[in-house]
């Protein structure tokens, strides 16, 4: 346990060469699968987010996973975002790494050019759980927050109009007696 005691942190155990290559289709950004890989000896390599590199710095350090089980990892690569997990801080390491228990896989990630939502339910029956990122996309943009930000928006960007529209009237209700003196003398001359 690294200085400054507990902290919960997501943990992925992926297969190095299908999260390289899951990386580098989602534009994540590509890393050699090598360096993920597990040894066999010593501290599993991890990849890890910003704020936990430098949290726990690149030497060795235990972590406790859900079932109670202790692996020493060592951060190797410092990733902004990954695919696998959503959030700011997390850990990925090489799951043939972790022992017996937690690495049964949990989760499935494909990646394609539109996938068939209804083909991929189809095609697990009631095995599985199928979400698209496209569909929690759209259930984002069609949310209660989102459509009252547009209005909040729209709004502010009328009252801006509003009272730039009011700034200029004032402006030229203040000036009309001096251009109406300016335009008598010039009569005059």
């Amino acid at each position: 346990m690294p200085p400054g005691g507990r902290l919960t942190v997501p943990v992925a155990g992926v297969d190095p060469a299908g999260y390289a290559a899951l990386s580098r289709h989602t534009d994540i950004g590509s890393f050699d699968p090598d360096v993920l890989k597990a040894s066999g000896t010593g501290a599993l390599p991890a990849l890890a987010s910003p704020e936990i590199a430098d949290r726990y710095g690149t030497g060795p350090f235990r972590v406790r996973l859900e079932d109670g089980n202790d692996i020493t990892v060592r951060i190797v690569e410092v990733r902004e975002r990954t695919p696998v997990l959503a959030g700011l801080d997390f850990l990925v390491v090489d799951r043939s790494g972790l022992p017996d228990g937690p690495d049964r896989p949990t989760t499935l990630l494909v990646t394609g050019d539109r996938p068939d939502a209804g083909a991929l339910r189809e095609a697990v029956g009631g095995a599985a759980q199928v979400r698209l990122r496209a569909e929690q996309f759209a259930r984002y943009v069609d949310s209660p927050l989102q459509s009252g930000a547009e209005r909040v928006y729209t709004a502010a960007v009328a009252a801006g109009a509003g009272y730039a529209v009011l700034a200029l009237l004032l402006t030229l209700l203040r000036a009309a007696p001096e251009r109406a003196a300016l335009l008598a003398r010039l009569r005059t001359m």
